[in-house]
């Protein structure tokens, strides 16, 4: 009996949920009284086969009609309210019934309103798609919140953001309290060779026994690293990136404990991370580090990145608090080597998503809003235009006693079922657009996290837009339908004019339309300009014909400097042998893609302190470096072969900039520069060259990173001990051609060794421009769509109110009013209107161009030729929009109109 009575007891919830809606006091008490015996009822004699649901329906059916009547007058008995249900089900059914069909009968405001929320829709998913994707999803790791990265900075050179030593991170992890556990890693190239197939090159990350078991993401199958397995001498390990598994070892379990030269050490696989984890940033494999800090001097040796998760209700001020200590502790103790050295706590994703790109996000994210804004207030002036043609049947129904909230709400459901099938519509596009562009940004290097897709968190935003756009397109027209005065309009509509006037609000959503449309176009010219100004930026060398190639040696197979060197000498002169090779070149970076930045001494010079020290980029490379890129030297000469090896005189060559800003005198060959600061032991090094300025581009910018200092230095290929060098090959054929024979000469040279980024130097180019191009696209688009919008609704409103106004015209006609005078009374509201929206967006463009700085080429957000282009464009096609209206109300036969009158 006890289980039977709770079972007959209604939901909790549902019964509280209606207690909270319903009028305080006796009457609610006894509302809720009936339907609890109503509900006891049913379920004893079995009259509902689901009881509770009928209560939950019931419940929400009473709230529904408290909330939306306002009314205390609900039925004492319940039994009727099964017949409101079908009333109100009922009643919605004829308000889609007649949405449906007045969107047959007015087939041209529908398939426009459809389309135009379908792209503002479309738009905004897309770009809310990109910013979760990149920026508000996060790193898929447990507690993502609290993963910081730690680095070393040196205040008093104005360096942030640096790796630090072993020893400092040691120091660090058996000292700080703050961080649950301190990792450490660095990426490198892993060359990976054995038996299942050729030798290949992936991305790996070189990381502490700790590393990924601190992150908290468990192996898809074996085991991570064990404590001792980065201690010099340990047992070589790795653990694979799920694609690498699926691809390399075709997805078979049985592989673990198989043995791979990896680096040209026999290592043992130990394990498989699940699908998407990349971390740090899009690794392939990860293996032990192996640093010895008692094999350096402190502060010598490899240097690493740290990361590590905050305790729980540990701040990231308290964290830094902590590290300064750390740090001014390590500083008394070793004050050679950490005197100014201090640590830095950011958030990992910074890292490699920094700040401008994310601003830029943001902003495109605004903006898509922006067009959404310009296609609900299009809409809206569709639908107000579109419920001035039906004052009369409104006028009626009113007059039959349907009250103003009813007419209102049949009017809102047509702007959902519009709004609903524009939302439709615009998350295909939208779906469509972010496979495209995945495809298109296929071989763009980025963080593994970032993973742009139509998901569910894209879903519900799209609901949720498309509910807004709903709202904000039809409330308005409902409103202004809903209130007209019933006597007045069957009157005018008897003499065939209309009650509703768009006035003041259809104007101010015109002038809202052209200030975003505005604002949008600036943003795009911006990045137009940009973009052209990277196609005709002067590079300062040939890349057609050039093939490129990066390799990287094996510390195993390549123990010293001089056998790195010497295996790159002898590909050089091996590529030189090939048939239509007319030069090869040997290089840390390619001109346009980046290079390392040192800071520089000039002999003679005085700098009164290390951060008084200028820094300029340097690259070190072979002989015939300027012959394989078609620059001739300017003065002096080019490195020797024997110069370019070990051993070889410490010479350099630098460019004009550098003689512009160090020797302004001009006089250059046989003076001497020297690389680091004040306590620099590297050899001075002698001019012996002047060649013309080479864009330095690299960075997160690519080739468009127009901020970089043009001075720039080369130093000698064996000056410096480099196991990663680019290798560019001329010939007089198309560049691909040599590609496999490339891949040959090397494996000839070693068959394990692996060469990657394989391309023409011409697409490792474009591939550097990427995010110029990709958001000069997108905000190309988004300014087309919001001028077209814009123009569009214009046309509409000045249209609509030549049609209401077509009597006057005529009236005005017949009293002897010239045709032009009427034109310019049409155009002047419409010139009026458009220079209201133009002055408001070029306000708002130019609060854009700050946060679009980052990815500007040779454009400031000043740039006065934008926005003059902008507002010509916009006036132009405002004026034209207006013009079409214009001219139709000079076509009012007079004698029509008298006779009307």
């Amino acid at each position: 009996m006890k289980e039977h009575h709770l079972h007959k007891r209604p939901p909790r919830v549902a019964e509280a949920l209606l207690r909270w809606l319903l009028p305080r006091g006796d009457l609610g008490l006894s509302i809720l009284g009936d339907l609890r015996q109503e509900f006891e009822e049913i379920h004893l004699t079995s009259a509902s086969r689901f009881p509770r649901l009928w209560y939950w329906r019931s419940a929400v059916a009473l709230g529904c009609r408290y909330i939306v009547d306002g009314s205390r007058r609900f039925p004492r008995n319940l039994a009727i309210n099964r017949r409101l249900d079908r009333t109100m089900i009922a009643t919605l059914l004829s308000d889609l019934r007649i949405s449906f069909r007045m969107l047959v009968k007015t087939p041209s405001v529908s398939v426009i309103a459809i389309l135009t929320i379908g792209l503002g829709v479309a738009i905004c998913t897309h770009s809310f798609s990109s910013v979760y994707g990149s920026i508000l999803r996060g790193l898929p790791v447990p507690d993502d919140n609290r993963l910081m990265l730690i680095d070393a900075n040196r205040q008093d050179l104005g360096a942030e953001s640096l790796e630090m030593s072993i020893h400092d991170f040691l120091d660090l992890r058996e000292n700080q309290t703050s961080f649950e556990d301190v990792a450490a890693f660095y990426q490198g190239t892993a060359n990976l060779a054995g038996d299942e197939g050729p030798p290949e090159r992936y991305a790996g990350a070189f990381v502490s026994a700790n590393a990924l078991q601190h992150l908290a993401v468990p192996p898809l199958f074996g085991r991570l690293f064990l404590q001792d397995e980065d201690r010099p001498g340990a047992r070589p390990v790795a653990v694979l990136a799920y694609h690498v598994w699926q691809n390399r070892f075709g997805g078979d379990p049985s592989m673990l404990g198989t043995v791979v030269r990896v680096n040209g050490q026999a290592t043992e696989i130990v394990g498989v991370m699940p699908p998407g984890f990349r971390f740090p940033f899009n690794e392939d494999l990860w293996l032990p580090h192996r640093i010895d800090p008692d094999a350096f001097p402190r502060g010598g040796g490899r240097h690493v990145e740290a990361f590590g998760k905050l305790r729980e209700g540990v701040s990231i001020d308290v964290a830094r608090d902590e590290f300064a200590a750390i740090a001014g502790e390590l500083a008394r103790r070793f004050p050679e080597s950490n005197a100014n050295l201090g640590f830095g706590i950011q958030r990992f994703e910074l890292r490699y998503m920094p700040s401008e790109i994310r601003a830029v996000m943001w902003v495109m994210l605004a903006s898509t809003f922006g067009v959404l804004l310009v296609a609900c207030a299009n809409v809206a002036n569709l639908l107000l235009a579109r419920a001035a043609s039906r004052t009369k049947e409104v006028a009626i129904r009113t007059a039959l006693g349907a009250s103003r909230f009813r007419v209102a709400r049949q009017l809102a459901v047509e702007s959902a079922v519009l709004a609903l099938l524009g939302g439709l519509f615009g998350l295909v596009i939208a779906w469509w657009g972010v496979v495209v562009m995945n495809q298109a940004q296929a071989g763009i290097p980025k963080p593994f996290w970032i993973d742009v897709r139509v998901g569910l968190p894209a879903l519900l935003f799209t609901v949720a837009v498309t509910m807004a756009a709903s709202l904000a397109a039809g409330l308005l027209p409902a409103l202004r339908a809903s209130g007209i005065d019933v006597d007045a309009t069957l009157k005018d509509e008897a003499r065939g004019s209309s009650n509703i006037k768009l006035g003041w609000s259809s104007s101010a959503l015109v002038v809202a339309e052209v200030a975003v449309s505005c604002a949008l176009l600036i943003g795009a010219g911006f990045l137009i300009k940009s973009v052209v100004n990277l196609r005709n930026v002067e590079l300062g060398f040939e890349t057609q014909g050039v093939l490129t190639g990066r390799i990287a040696l094996p510390e195993a197979d390549y123990t010293d400097g001089r056998s790195r060197d010497q295996f790159f000498n002898l590909l050089k002169e091996r590529l030189e042998q090939e048939p239509g090779v007319a030069s090869v070149a040997v290089g840390t970076h390619l001109p346009a893609l980046g290079s390392f930045l040192y800071y520089v001494g000039v002999e003679g010079e005085s700098y009164a302190t290390d951060r008084d020290y200028p820094a300029a980029y340097a690259t070190s490379i072979s002989s015939d470096y300027f012959r394989t890129f078609e620059v001739q030297f300017l003065e002096g000469r080019d490195f020797s072969s024997l110069e370019a090896r070990v051993g070889g005189d410490p010479v350099t060559i630098v460019n004009e900039s550098f003689v512009d800003r160090f020797f302004p005198d001009g006089d250059v060959l046989g003076r001497r520069i020297r690389w680091g600061i004040s306590t620099s032991t590297e050899p001075w090094l002698t001019i012996v060259g002047v060649v013309p300025d080479m864009h330095v581009g690299g960075g997160v910018g690519g080739l468009g990173n127009d901020r970089k200092r043009p001075e720039r230095f080369y130093l000698p290929k064996g000056l410096l001990d480099h196991s990663l060098y680019a290798v560019a090959v001329r010939s007089g054929g198309p560049p691909e051609a040599l590609a496999s024979r490339l891949r040959e000469v090397v494996a000839e040279l070693d068959a394990n060794l692996p060469v990657f980024g394989v391309a023409s130097l011409d697409d490792a180019i474009q591939q550097a421009t990427w995010a110029f191009g990709m958001f000069g696209i997108l905000f190309t688009i988004f300014g087309g769509a919001a001028l077209f919008m814009a123009a569009v609704g214009l046309y509409g409103v000045l249209a609509f109110s030549v049609r209401q106004r077509q009597l006057e015209m005529g009236i005005r006609m017949a009293l002897g009013q010239e045709r032009g005078s009427i034109m310019r009374l049409i155009l002047k509201k419409g010139v009026g209107q458009l220079s209201s929206g133009v002055a408001g967006g070029l306000a708002v463009g130019a609060l854009m161009g700050g946060p679009m700085r980052y990815v500007l080429y040779g454009v400031e957000k000043g740039d006065i030729s934008v926005y003059v282009s902008v507002v010509v464009t916009l006036m132009v096609t405002g004026i034209f929009a207006c013009l079409i209206p214009a001219r139709a109300a000079t076509t009012a036969d007079p004698v029509d109109a008298m006779r009307r009158a």
